[in-house]
């Protein structure tokens, strides 16, 4: 498969910290790719420095094969870079139909003067950007709870209006950004379908998660990273036989590493 995403040796520093230590990955189109690791790992911060809301200090990230880092934040999402955050980060006071069609902006042409004038272009696009957001709803299983208002919904139900507002951009790459964090199991069941089928819509996903159930699950590839560094990459399979990521997440020392005698 072609690659969407390549992370070539990027580096992230915070004053004298590395956060991000010369990781390289290739994402390939269609699939879905974990990244997994310990808390302070550095994952987080590798998906801001994918959507440009931190800086590089070395290396480079490229996108369909044209370099992205440097470029604005809109500017990335407008390319078909999507992501959600580990705490939600929708409009409290916003319906969930408001909150969905608010990540079509990035696709209309009009600006706000238009919108304003309620000019005919203006009302063709609210009228797309709504039937999409209906569309989007019935995906992500919110079907009849399109007029709640965002802070009455259940902290999963949260979760996947903040997915279908990611998808509303359109975008070919998603970074989700441990999506199962706070769900029950059930919740959990359902996030995995939603992503299987998100991924069957011909889109690529980045998912950062510590439930290993669902990583292994649906991952097609993970790699772990450990204080900044990629430490292992492969199947889920071939992860999990790892001495390295074993030794990471366990605290065991490798064989070779053991004291003599």
């Amino acid at each position: 498969m072609t690659p969407i995403l390549e992370l070539d040796q990027i580096e992230v520093r915070f004053g004298g910290l590395k956060a991000v230590d010369e990781v390289s990955l290739s994402v390939r189109e269609g699939e879905i790719f974990s990244v997994i690791g310990p808390n302070g790992a550095g994952k987080t911060t590798l998906f801001n420095a994918v959507a440009a809301f931190v800086p590089l200090a070395g290396g480079k990230v490229s996108f369909h094969g044209g370099r992205i880092d440097g470029l604005p934040q809109h500017r990335i999402v407008a390319l078909g870079v999507a992501r959600t955050w580990q705490n939600v980060r929708i409009f409290p006071a916003f319906t969930v139909l408001q909150n969905i069609m608010s990540g079509r902006i990035v696709r209309t042409t009009t600006g706000l003067f238009a919108s304003v004038l309620n000019s005919k272009v203006a009302r063709r696009e609210e009228r797309e950007a709504e039937q999409r957001a209906r569309e989007l709803i019935r995906f992500v299983g919110l079907d009849g709870r399109e007029s709640v208002v965002a802070r009455h919904l259940a902290y999963g139900e949260q979760k996947a209006v903040e997915i279908a507002r990611a998808l509303a951009t359109e975008p070919a790459l998603v970074l989700l950004d441990e999506p199962a964090a706070g769900l029950n199991a059930s919740e959990t069941e359902r996030l995995m379908a939603l992503v299987r089928r998100i991924r069957d819509t011909g889109r690529t996903v980045l998912l950062i998660e510590h439930d290993m159930r669902m990583v292994m699950g649906i991952s097609e590839r993970i790699a772990v990273l450990d204080h900044g560094r990629k430490i292992a990459e492969g199947t889920p399979s071939q992860v999990k036989a790892d001495r390295a990521v074993i030794a990471s997440y366990l605290g065991e020392e490798e064989p070779d590493a053991a004291p003599a005698g």
